[in-house]
This record gives structure tokens, C-alpha cells and sequence, in this order.
């Protein structure tokens, strides 16, 4: 998996920020029952566009967690958002950007051919930053084979 190396300006994002229980090799299912809580708010952040992201913020193996936000891109960060949602902002960065096909289920492949990419390109290293799943107007459903969505990994060019 090769991916294609981006520069993005600063993002603004208004989610659902939520923190998951890890399992070794195994999905997340609540973090598709944060999606349903999501996806029933999203008519409610103001300004939103088609484009959502799935944001990685901060994994903690030895607490076995992940904080995880389910959110929508927005131009700017509103003045106000509604109870139980939240603003992030994402600083510019360089990010490798990765596209997964198929239905998510497949991420359990992805993700290693991912890491191990980031172990052996030489040129690239990960970055401290949130990698994010970027869903736009490809992707068409949990489980349909034709859908596709980008994830981004933040990269240092060491090389």
C-alpha cells in the first residue's frame, strides 16, 4: 500500500468525542454506535458541509483506550455549539494519505499494511498528531464493496 504524501491547512471539526475500550486485532463496534448518535446530530452543527472525519486523538495501550470523535468538517469553528458536541481544531500538517476499499471490516487489513509502511518507507516517520478517516461523497456504506474513504496519517519527512 503506497500511499500519496498531502498538506493540509488547519482543519475545524464539531463532533462527538468518545473513549473506546481496545482489543488486540479486534473492531470497535461502539465506535459505530457513536456514529448512530452522530449521524442523528448532525443536522444540528451549523455550517456543515458533505465531507465527515473520523478522528484517532489519542490511543492508550496500557489503559487499553482510544478517544475517538465522530464529527463533521466545518469552514470555521462556530461561536456556539450544542450540548453534548464539541469543537476541535487540527494544525497544518503533512500526512501520508491512505485509501481504503470495501467494506470497513476490511480496516483490519488496512491498518497494518498502514503501520507497516511507516516502518519500512525510510523517507517517512509518524508524526505526533490525529490521524483521521476523511468520508466524503465515495463512501457509500459500512458494507458496501464499492465504497472507499482516505485516511490520514501525520508524517516528519526524515528522509
Amino acid at each position: 500500500m503506497i500511499p500519496q504524501i498531502q498538506s493540509k491547512p488547519s482543519l475545524y471539526v464539531v463532533g462527538i468525542k468518545q473513549t473506546h475500550r481496545l482489543t488486540e486485532g479486534a473492531p470497535i463496534p461502539t465506535i459505530a454506535e457513536q456514529w448512530g448518535v452522530f449521524a442523528s446530530r448532525r443536522h444540528e452543527i451549523e455550517g456543515h458541509g458533505p465531507v465527515t472525519l473520523g478522528l484517532s486523538l489519542c490511543a492508550d495501550p496500557s489503559r487499553g483506550t482510544i478517544d475517538y470523535v465522530a464529527g463533521a468538517l466545518v469552514s470555521r469553528l462556530p461561536d456556539a455549539v450544542p450540548d453534548g458536541l464539541e469543537t476541535l481544531e487540527l494544525e497544518p500538517h503533512t500526512y501520508a494519505v491512505f485509501t481504503h476499499r470495501g467494506p470497513v471490516a476490511g480496516l483490519a487489513a488496512t491498518y497494518p499494511a498502514i503501520y507497516a509502511w511507516l516502518g519500512e518507507n525510510g523517507e517517512y516517520t509518524r508524526a505526533a498528531a490525529p490521524e483521521f478517516e476523511w468520508y466524503d461523497e465515495r463512501y457509500t456504506g459500512v458494507d458496501a464493496e464499492d465504497s472507499a474513504f482516505d485516511i490520514y496519517v501525520p508524517v516528519l519527512n526524515v528522509g
